[in-house]
């Protein structure tokens, strides 16, 4: 390149002398900057461009590897605290049906995903001020500082800081399912859960939380601290809720809005949006609340000693005639006697 550039400035000079511009002198200073810039690559201790963005993207990358695997990390964490509403059924298991893994507070439940600002502060160290960056290295340090400075997560609400929990939209009854469905989840001793399929629910902790779909709550809200029984301050979660219901959690409460999969909340300055709402169905909610009930059947009915599987079905001779459709290896005539007769009665027999 030195030598390209050496034959470049000398064929332009002479090209200058031969066809009469040399006689004015400001024709030179192109030339001149030409050399200055061949001797400039001839100076010791000069810096390979190319090295100095090769050297920082190195930096660069294993930054990026730091900072992706503490994002995943923290993003996971907070979704084994708080699972989308969704997926709590994949965490019933066995006798013990709380979510495995997790230490959470009761009350405290998640209502939607946001972006939000990490756990630890983004801190990219530098050798030198961004401005005296190379442009490339600044460019590329921009752009890992702008796609590593947020991530998104849940966003979770505790009940026991408000008396009444107001949601309106037309996605309000699938968010306080939600939100019941993360409670229910909770361990039962720490809460009590009144709503929408409650018969099945074993709970009866301190904390207690009422769930409505329309109308005022049950208790008028701000009078909902019932000493006498030991319970910590409940909270009402209201759906579509009245007028009056409305204006308290405006006022001491705390006033949602989900409209279109989107989720605002009413502060000094009106809506203001900041999650995706999350949403369940009654039906999901109903799956929920029947598995953490405690009465069930371990086995099977085939399975059972017994009667069990044997009714009277009719009398002959003034004695009872019994129908057993237990397996036949168990004494029984088998399903099959329920509807048809058991094998070798003659079922197939034309009559």
């Amino acid at each position: 390149m030195p030598a390209v550039m050496l034959v470049a400035v000398l064929g332009m000079v002479a090209a200058m002398v031969l066809s009469g511009m040399a006689r004015n002198p400001t024709t030179f200073l192109f030339p001149l900057m030409l050399v200055g810039s061949m001797l400039m690559m001839f100076q010791p201790g000069g810096q390979d461009v190319d090295e100095t963005r090769r050297s920082y993207h190195r930096h660069l990358d294993a930054l990026s590897d730091g900072l992706r695997r503490s994002r995943r990390e923290q993003v996971e964490q907070a979704l084994a605290r708080h699972p989308h509403p969704g997926a709590l059924w994949t965490f019933v298991t066995g006798d013990d049906e709380r979510i495995n893994g997790t230490d959470r507070e009761p009350g405290v439940v998640r209502i939607g995903t946001a972006v939000q600002a990490p756990d630890d502060p983004l801190d990219i160290p530098v050798d030198t001020p961004p401005e005296d960056l190379e442009p490339v290295c600044a460019m590329s340090l921009r752009d890992l500082a702008i796609r590593h400075a947020t991530v998104e997560a849940p966003v979770a609400v505790d009940l026991r800081e408000f008396p009444v929990v107001a949601v309106t939209g037309k996605d309000a009854s699938g968010l306080v399912r939600a939100v019941q469905g993360a409670l229910v989840m909770q361990d039962e001793d720490t809460v009590t859960v009144t709503g929408p399929h409650d018969r099945w629910l074993p709970h009866h902790g301190p904390l207690s939380v009422c769930f409505l779909h329309g109308g005022p709550p049950a208790t008028p809200v701000g009078q909902n601290k019932d000493t006498a029984a030991g319970r910590e301050v409940g909270c009402a979660v209201v759906a579509h809720p009245d007028r009056a219901t409305e204006d308290a959690a405006r006022d001491g409460g705390l006033l949602l809005r989900a409209e279109d999969g989107v989720l605002s909340a009413w502060t000094v300055d009106g809506w203001r949006p900041f999650a995706v709402a999350d949403s369940l169905s009654d039906v999901e909610l109903a799956a929920l609340c029947r598995s953490r009930c405690r009465h069930r059947q371990e086995r099977s009915l085939l399975d059972l000693p017994g009667g069990e599987l044997r009714a009277p079905v009719g009398t002959s001779g003034g004695a009872p005639v019994y129908l057993d459709i237990r397996e036949a290896a168990k004494g029984g005539i088998g399903p099959h006697g329920l509807c048809i007769g058991a094998t070798g009665s003659g079922n197939f027999e034309p009559g």
